[in-house]
């Protein structure tokens, strides 16, 4: 990984485990139905839900500008609504 920037980095050592969730979800067909939508957003509320903590630590927000506003958990909220 020599001469590869931290962002290439931490891409290449992480797309593996990325495309195995990302193979997951779709075998869910999420968009195939409301149902199975519905299903999907339950799952995206429980991970961001799990997740919002991080986004508004303000030692995170020090260290990365605009953190908090790159979380998805309203925009999955409202999709539940």
């Amino acid at each position: 990984m020599a001469g590869m920037t931290r962002l290439e980095e931490l891409k290449q050592s992480t797309r593996s485990a990325h495309q195995s969730v990302d193979d997951m979800v779709m075998a869910m067909a999420p968009f195939d139905s409301r149902a199975n939508y519905l299903r999907f957003l339950r799952l995206q509320h429980i991970f961001h839900g799990g997740m919002k903590s991080l986004y508004e630590a303000p030692d995170l927000n020090e260290a990365i500008p605009g953190l908090a506003n790159r979380s998805r958990y309203d925009a999955v909220c409202a999709d539940m609504a």
